[in-house]
C-alpha cells in the first residue's frame, strides 16, 4: 500500500529533539523522505533511527541563523527532488527576566534564531515549491505569540512576528498548491517546559505530543489545500472547513471598537 507522503520529501528543523523529532518520525513513518535539521548531532540519531524503522533520511548539523547553511540544506534537498515540505519548528527560549535586565545581543540572538531562522528556510525552499506547484509549510509559534507573557519578550517578540509574517506571505503566494500555515503547539513535556518552569513561567495546562505531531500532519495533507495564512492552535477544530470561510478565523489580531 503507498504510503501517504511517499513521493514527498521534507525538511524538519529543530528535528532532533522534542516536537521536531516527533515530527520527522511521524512524516519518516508516513513514506516522506525526511532531511532532519539540528544544532547538535542528535540530527544524526534522528535520521538513523529513521533507517532502522524502514524510512529514508538525512542529517545537517548547524544554526538556523546561519543563512548559508539554511541554503545548502534546501540545495541538498532540491537534488534529492525536494523539498515539498517544510516544517520550521527549532526555536529557543532566548533569555528571561525583565526586558531592560536582557542584553540587545540576547535579543537580537533569539530574533535570528525564532524568526529569521524560519525565514532563512522559507527564503531558500519557497520557489522552488511554487515552481513544482506544490508545497507546505508549517512553522511554529509559541504561548507569548497570541498573549503577552512577561519576562520572555524576546521569546513572545520573535513568534509575533512570525505569525504576522505567516500571514502576510500566505497573501503574497499565488501558487494554488502552496500553502503557509502557524501553529501553537500547546505546552508540550519537553527540555523547553522545564527550562520556562525553572524561570517560575506559568504553565496552566499541556497537552501530549501527539497533538501538534497530528496537527502538521494533517496541514501537510491534500486535504488541507484549502488552508494558509492561518495561526490555529492544537485545540482548535482545525478540521472544520466552515472555520476557513471566514476571513478573519484563525489571525492574529485585535478587536476594533469603532
Amino acid at each position: 500500500m503507498e504510503q501517504e507522503f511517499e513521493h514527498r520529501s521534507a525538511i524538519v528543523t529543530g528535528g532532533g529533539n522534542g516536537i521536531g523529532r516527533a515530527i520527522a518520525l511521524d512524516l519518516a513513518d508516513a513514506g516522506a523522505a525526511v532531511h532532519v535539521v539540528s544544532r547538535s548531532q542528535s540530527a544524526a540519531n534522528v535520521a538513523e533511527e529513521i533507517v532502522r524503522r524502514g524510512g529514508r533520511a538525512h542529517a545537517y548539523v548547524g544554526s538556523v541563523a546561519d543563512q548559508g547553511f539554511c541554503r545548502g540544506v534546501v540545495e541538498a534537498a532540491a537534488r534529492l527532488g525536494g523539498p515539498d515540505l517544510l516544517v520550521n519548528a527549532a526555536g529557543v527560549l532566548g533569555p528571561g527576566g525583565p526586558f531592560t535586565s536582557i542584553s540587545m545581543s540576547e535579543f537580537a540572538d533569539t530574533i535570528a534564531v525564532n524568526l529569521l531562522g524560519s525565514c532563512n528556510f522559507m527564503h531558500a525552499a519557497l520557489p522552488l515549491m511554487e515552481a513544482k506547484a506544490f508545497g507546505r509549510i508549517v512553522n511554529f509559534a509559541g504561548g507569548g505569540a497570541a498573549y503577552s507573557y512577561p519576562n520572555f519578550t524576546p521569546y513572545g517578540t520573535s513568534k509575533a512576528a512570525l505569525v504576522r509574517f505567516t500571514e502576510t506571505l500566505a497573501d503574497e503566494i499565488l501558487a494554488e498548491d502552496v500553502t503557509v500555515n502557524i501553529i501553537a503547539p500547546g505546552a508540550v513535556e519537553t527540555a523547553m517546559l522545564v527550562e520556562v518552569r525553572s524561570r517560575g513561567g506559568e504553565v496552566r495546562t499541556t497537552v501530549a505530543i501527539t497533538e501538534p505531531v497530528a496537527l502538521v500532519h494533517f496541514l501537510c495533507t491534500e486535504e488541507a489545500r484549502h488552508i494558509s495564512g492561518r495561526f490555529i492552535h492544537v485545540r482548535d477544530d482545525y478540521r472544520r472547513r466552515d472555520l476557513y470561510a471566514q476571513k478573519e478565523m484563525l489571525k492574529l489580531r485585535r478587536i476594533e471598537v469603532r
